[in-house]
C-alpha cells in the first residue's frame, strides 16, 4: 500500500515570511503536476511558515522533488532542504491529515446577497488555520489555500494527495507527527 514512508524538509533561514512559504507552495504544486498522487506535505510547526515536509512512499521520489527543485528561486529565498529521512518504523505516535479548507468563489454563491463564503472566512481565521496566497495559473484568480490540520488515526487508506499535497473528502489520508 502507498504510505508516508520519507519526507523532506523545506526549512526557512531566519524569520519565515508567509508571502515567501507561499511561492514554495505554489513551486510544490508546479511540481506535484508532474507527478501526481505522490507527495504529500504538512506544516508540523506552530508557526505554519517555518518549515514545509513533504511526505512521499519512496526516497528516490523525494530525490526526484529536491532534484527538481534545486534551483527553484523560491526555494533559495525561503530556506533551505534538509536531507530525506525515513518514517520510524513502527510509528507509533500521533497523525494528522492535512485538508483543504475550502472557500466558494463569490461566482458560487447560491444567492445573490449570499454569505457562505464570508461565513467559511470568518470560520477559517476563528479556527485561526494557516494559509497561502495563492494565484491560478489557467483562471488568473487569486485566492487562499487554507489548510485544516485535523487529528487522525494511522493510514488505513492510500496516499493519493490532491495537487496541492493535501487530503480531500474523497481521498483522505494520514500523516505522522515527527520531530
Amino acid at each position: 500500500m502507498n504510505h508516508a514512508a520519507f519526507y523532506l524538509d523545506i526549512v526557512a533561514s531566519g524569520q519565515p515570511v508567509p508571502g515567501t512559504a507561499a511561492q514554495v507552495v505554489r513551486a510544490l504544486h508546479h511540481a506535484f503536476k508532474f507527478v501526481p498522487d505522490t507527495y504529500a506535505i504538512a506544516l508540523p510547526d506552530a508557526n505554519p511558515f517555518k518549515r514545509i515536509r513533504i511526505f512521499a512512499e519512496t526516497a528516490p521520489a523525494l530525490h526526484d522533488l529536491h532534484a527538481h527543485l534545486q534551483d527553484e528561486p523560491a526555494i533559495h529565498q525561503f530556506g533551505y532542504f534538509r536531507a530525506v529521512a525515513a518514517v520510524p518504523q513502527p510509528f507509533d505516535g500521533l497523525w494528522v491529515s492535512y485538508r483543504r479548507y475550502r472557500i466558494p468563489t463569490r461566482k458560487a454563491e447560491r444567492n445573490a446577497g449570499g454569505t457562505v463564503r464570508v461565513r467559511r472566512i470568518l470560520q477559517a481565521d476563528a479556527l485561526r488555520l494557516p494559509f497561502f496566497d495563492m494565484r491560478s495559473k489557467s483562471t488568473g484568480q487569486n485566492f487562499r489555500l487554507y489548510i485544516q490540520p485535523c487529528p487522525a488515526e494511522p493510514n488505513a487508506t492510500a496516499l493519493l494527495p490532491d495537487g496541492y499535497g493535501l487530503a480531500s473528502a474523497t481521498r483522505p489520508f494520514a500523516l505522522p507527527v515527527l520531530p
